[in-house]
């Protein structure tokens, strides 16, 4: 069975569709469902620790670096601390 590239096989699928507006809507709508996805998860995505610390948000920067590298083990978080500073 020969591999086709997945752009291909989704055109050629809209092809076969008797609904004209959909041969042309079709591939370019399920090519816009990752960008959309990734937008709407925007807003809950913090923001980069470096970008914090740039615009004087020292403190949440480093509330989101332990987030990420905190260890179960470490009570002192001294990883973080050390990456932090």
């Amino acid at each position: 069975m020969a591999r086709t590239n997945p752009q291909i096989s989704m055109g050629l699928a809209f092809d076969s569709s008797t609904d004209p507006s959909a041969q042309w809507r079709g591939p370019p709508g399920i090519g816009l469902l990752l960008p959309a996805i990734c937008l709407l998860a925007l807003p809950f995505l913090p923001e980069s620790p470096r970008w914090l610390l740039l615009h004087g948000q020292k403190d949440e920067a480093r509330s989101i670096v332990f987030a990420l590298h905190a260890m179960s083990g470490d009570p002192e978080h001294t990883y973080v601390s050390e990456e932090f500073f």
